[in-house]
């Protein structure tokens, strides 16, 4: 029989023949239930609240976290815990399971922010998520208590309180650790504290002997055959006083009757440091412990498919593939990714068959423009995203909106689910048709229905939702910090002086960061042909690109005023992110001495031409050394087909002939 059941033997026996022990100790109260509970559930047990009972404990005994894997793993799995320490400080724990993760086997929850890896204890739990789960999976979560009980010390009249001593070492300096059962103590140069908050058990007249004769094996625990028989002699009253888990000072007044040797834990309060002892019987010496509480479970964990994104690999392709031969995005992928109610990816699980049929996951597509291929019963089994489908322009540049509809099958922890979601996309190039539709920018959108059927919409994209081997935003996976815009200028017959506000074509491969479009495909292959006569711009020296005519050295980019005559009304339309949410340190303008040829590189609905242009400042005086070196400043409005000067506002889409008196410069907007 091992040592901890001889004393618990022993601890019945008292309880049976003794006096119950009188203890007195100076606690908080334990009420009421978490203000914020974690999502998708299920306090243990089904009768009654013993999981949420276990939870209140927390408040007042933080206890360290551990999982148990309930149902089988497909992939390796990242769950994380969020909460509270007992300063209210946020924390948080993640277990990563592997896939070769056995049923029943359970996995110690460690901080996040600490290196290696250690457990850290919560007060409070606030919310708990996944990464790369699997659908339908399901966990258990429970207290995690200290390996063993902590020794922290000995008191006796004669010497007082001597942290990490006891008996029989003389003038031993450094303190004693324990390490376990069965494993002799190690030492150190400061006191013992606890490394978890736990309630304090006291031995009376205790020696710590041999284990295994004749090697002495001293473990620093508390076993039957190491008390004198009878105990304590009298009855006696020791006081403690300590810091609990909040740092507060609680001094513990502890009742001994005779005869005791251990006492049960002292429960009620938890304590973080031992600071002095004392009273006492004369002669008797006292041992102090701490003394884990026990494993209790909290509640289980699902990971549930909660709804579905859609990803496509570009938010802005270009109309009229056909002449474009594959080379630049006239096509680009669609993936739809399974989320859980916190975003993360979810893995679809195994549906099983019914009447030998495989039960999946389908996806359904449709596109308000453009060719979707293939269109209907994409499946998905056993992993988070669909099969990539592929959708291809056509020859009307324009915004459209593209929807998935996911059927789940039923499953142990949910019904059948019918599961929605969509995005905007952008066909840049020229529209026969005129822009007439108020102010020209707009957020392309996207969004979903839920599992509850409640309707979620957002900026596109909303965040990097995937990772680029998944159809993550390109180039390279790089994170917008922003949403993506549509822009159409209207474009009247006659010359038009314009610009780009947003940096074009972001998140397509295939353009290098800081060029632009090529004007070949925004200009070559769409109505720009029959409707657009040329473009030009000046960058000391005329250039000019007439549509259909290939230049592969000619770019659309921002920052740059382009002449377009017109022979019929249309509109260009363009998508891109605002330059100061792009990927890349946003650009600054070379400007020549004399006249250059600029554009206005933002999204706002104007903004004064003095804080525009106070890069170019030659002093603190910002007005007065702007004006010493720019002015005049051109913008030619095309409806009215007159000319502005010095305007006291920027606008975007306008193109602005401006002169710049220096040798040279730097826009910086």
């Amino acid at each position: 029989m091992n040592k901890k059941s001889i004393a618990l033997m022993l601890l019945l026996t008292l309880s049976i023949m003794m006096p119950i022990l009188a203890i007195k100790v100076t606690a908080y109260p334990v009420t009421g239930t978490p203000s914020t509970t974690p999502k998708i559930i299920e306090w243990y047990s089904n009768v009654g609240t013993e999981g949420l009972d276990a939870y209140a404990t927390l408040k007042w005994n933080p206890e360290y976290l551990k999982l148990e894997v309930l149902t089988p793993i497909h992939t390796v799995t990242t769950i994380i815990v969020q909460g509270k320490d007992t300063y209210g400080q946020n924390i948080e724990a993640k277990v990563v399971i592997p896939t070769i993760a056995p049923m029943q086997s359970k996995w110690i929850f460690n901080d996040t922010h600490t290196v290696p890896p250690k457990p850290v204890a919560f007060a409070e739990i606030t919310g708990i998520l996944q990464q790369n789960g699997t659908d339908n999976t399901k966990f258990a979560i429970y207290t995690e208590p200290e390996p063993f009980e902590e020794y922290l010390g000995q008191f006796h009249n004669s010497t007082g309180f001597e942290p990490g001593k006891y008996d029989y070492h003389g003038d031993l300096r450094q303190y004693l650790v324990g390490q376990g059962e069965n494993k002799p103590y190690t030492v150190q140069d400061v006191p013992v504290e606890p490394s978890n908050p736990d309630p304090y058990k006291i031995a009376v007249n205790w020696d710590d002997k041999e284990l295994s004769p004749p090697i002495r094996v001293r473990d620093l625990l508390p076993q039957a055959d190491e008390f004198p028989t009878g105990g304590a002699g009298v009855d006696s009253t020791i006081w403690l006083e300590s810091l609990d888990e909040n740092g507060n000072k609680v001094i513990t007044p502890v009742f001994i009757p005779a005869h005791t040797t251990l006492t049960p834990p002292i429960t009620g309060c938890t304590y973080s440091t031992l600071c002095k002892v004392w009273g006492g019987e004369q002669g008797e010496s006292y041992y102090i412990f701490t003394e884990p509480m026990p494993e209790r479970k909290l509640f289980y964990y699902y990971i549930n498919i909660d709804h579905i994104t859609i990803h496509p690999a570009s938010y802005d392709i270009l109309a009229y593939p056909d002449a474009i031969e594959g080379k630049y995005p006239g096509v680009t992928d669609i993936t739809v990714a399974l989320r859980d109610i916190d975003g993360n990816l979810v893995h679809a699980a195994d549906y099983g068959k019914i009447n030998g049929i495989d039960q999946k996951i389908i996806i359904n597509f449709y596109a308000s423009g453009g060719k979707i291929q293939p269109s209907n019963d994409v499946h998905i089994e056993l992993c988070h995203v669909a099969t990539t489908v592929n959708i291809t322009a056509d020859t009307n540049p324009r915004t459209i909106k593209v929807t998935a509809d996911a059927n789940i099958p039923e499953c142990t922890w949910h019904g059948p689910m019918n599961l929605f979601t969509w995005t905007e996309m952008t066909f840049d190039g020229i529209n026969s048709v005129l822009f007439t539709g108020g102010w020209p920018i707009h957020t392309l959108m996207c969004g979903y229905t839920d599992a509850t059927g409640a309707s979620i919409s957002m900026n596109a994209p909303f965040r990097q939702w995937l990772p680029p081997e998944l159809g993550g935003p390109a180039p390279n996976g790089i994170k917008l910090d922003g949403p993506l815009y549509e822009v159409m200028i209207s474009l009247q017959v006659g010359c038009n002086l314009i610009s780009s506000p947003v940096y074009p074509m972001l998140g397509t491969a295939q353009y290098q960061l800081g060029a632009g479009i090529p004007m070949d495909l925004l200009f070559g292959y769409t109505s720009a042909t029959d409707t657009i006569e040329a473009i030009w711009w000046y960058d000391g020296t005329w250039h000019v690109y007439i549509p259909g005519v290939p230049d592969p050295t000619a770019f659309f980019t921002d920052g740059v005023g382009y002449w377009i005559k017109a022979e019929k009304a249309c509109t260009l339309e363009l998508s891109g992110v605002a330059m100061e949410n792009a990927p890349f340190a946003p650009h600054e303008y070379h400007l020549r001495h004399s006249w250059n040829l600029i554009g206005f590189t933002s999204i706002e609905h104007g903004m004064p031409t003095d804080q525009y242009l106070e890069s170019l400042a030659t002093d603190t005086r910002a007005s007065d050394s702007i004006a010493s070196a720019v002015g005049p400043i051109w913008v030619y409005d095309a409806p009215s087909r007159s000319w502005t000067r010095d305007p006291a506002m920027l606008w975007p889409t306008h193109g602005y002939w401006m002169n710049y008196k220096l040798a040279s410069g730097d826009l910086a907007p």
